[in-house]
């Protein structure tokens, strides 16, 4: 009798420790799946937890899981405006480029905690190289604003001298 009912007080803690796990899963936890890999590379959900027929388990990122990105922008060299169609989850209304060389984002969806910028531009303009400077958070009266999450500078420089205002195009993922 004892042994019964003790067996059945772990069924009831495996029970609860389960269903707490599967609660913390769904209010929050990383966003993944797991999947299986077969030998010509075809990609399977998992039938039951397990793969079969030779197949290898993998785990997949969803969209927001780990080491995803809250959002990204390409903007414009020419224009400093944004490219919808290399940016997700920011909007031509979130960027702000008034004074020459700053350009400034607000309004975001989301709180970024660390960004990185990267220049699109190959090459030396008349000798100058191009630099870019990220501020997180931003100094928003640079862009002409009373608020903003994020500020890119960019401008051209030489051992000597540096252009501020140039219009160089860069690429910023927010994470």
């Amino acid at each position: 009798m004892k042994m019964k009912i003790m067996a059945a007080a772990g069924i009831g803690a495996i029970v609860l420790a389960t269903t707490g796990v599967a609660l913390a899963a769904a209010s929050g936890a990383p966003k993944t799946a797991k999947a299986c890999v077969g030998a010509r590379s075809a990609l399977k959900l998992e039938q039951g937890g397990r793969c079969t027929g030779g197949s290898k388990a993998i785990t997949l990122l969803g969209k927001g899981g780990p080491g995803t990105a809250l959002g990204y922008a390409h903007i414009l060299p020419s224009s400093n405006q944004l490219d919808p169609s290399h940016s997700y989850n920011v909007a031509a209304a979130n960027v702000k480029s008034t004074i020459a060389g700053f350009t400034c984002f607000k309004g975001l969806k989301f709180t970024p905690h660390f960004a990185v910028v990267t220049l699109d531009y190959n090459g030396i303009l008349n000798g100058q190289i191009p630099q870019a400077t990220l501020k997180l958070p931003a100094n928003p009266s640079d862009c002409g604003l009373s608020s903003a999450q994020a500020e890119v500078f960019t401008g051209l420089v030489t051992s000597s001298s540096f252009t501020s205002g140039a219009k160089i195009g860069f690429y910023i993922v927010f994470y």
